[in-house]
């Protein structure tokens, strides 16, 4: 097994601006191959019959609304909570989508999932969470059903390394291309799954990060 590196949130801020700008492969694109990666590693992980998608404002909600397609037609019951009413454009794109095939948007939990989701900030949230976003962490705690979360746990500083509360800990996080530094070995994080988005090699190298062939053989794998 190759050696994963970290990767860190400015990095990654020069990766995903790279992909668009430099390499031609766009926002909408990016956020389909996470969603569908989320929603397969949902199904694949926890078999779930019910799901709450917690879904912020930005490009991780986004990944969270595309993930709600996918899982519907597994055949999953979906619900989705939103942190903010008003979304990003492409997040929003993928929010219609959602509602056209019926999948509801929910003020408060109607009843007890099998998974819950955690699409609401990924890898710039910063400092402790407020408003609805800290309401919605600690609603899905108290749940005591297994969480998923999609690139960094909400409620936790990947730049800092540091957990605030309330926060999402010892869930299931799937990290998408690369961890973010201070995930690997983090022992409040259960289970860290690193997703391929196809990111390609050469953006690694344009900000000097050398990085191994990673998912030559399946498009997650277990760091």
């Amino acid at each position: 097994m190759p050696i994963i590196p970290e990767i860190t949130v400015t990095q990654m801020r020069e990766v995903d601006r790279l992909m668009v700008e430099s390499f031609h492969i766009h926002l909408l694109q990016m956020m389909e191959n996470a969603g569908r990666l989320l929603a397969r590693v949902a199904r694949e992980r926890f078999r779930p019959k019910s799901v709450v998608i917690l879904a912020g404002k930005g490009n991780n909600g986004g990944g969270g609304l595309v993930a709600a397609r996918y899982l519907r037609n597994f055949g999953v019951e979906v619900q989705i909570m939103l942190s903010e009413e008003a979304l990003r454009p492409v997040p929003a794109m993928h929010l219609k989508a959602a509602e056209v095939i019926g999948i509801p948007v929910a003020r408060q939990l109607s009843s007890k999932p099998d998974l819950v989701i955690d699409a609401l900030l990924g890898y710039n949230g910063t400092g402790a969470t407020r408003g609805k976003t800290a309401e919605l962490i600690e609603q899905a705690n108290a749940l005591g059903v297994p969480i998923l979360c999609l690139d960094v746990p909400s409620g936790f500083d990947a730049s800092a390394g540091r957990w605030y509360s309330p926060a999402f800990k010892n869930a299931t996080v799937l990290t998408l291309g690369l961890p973010k530094t201070n995930m690997l070995g983090n022992p409040e994080i259960k289970t860290l799954l690193v997703g391929d988005i196809g990111i390609p090699q050469k953006v690694y190298q344009y900000i000097g990060l050398k990085v191994p062939t990673l998912f030559a053989e399946q498009d997650t794998i277990e760091a």
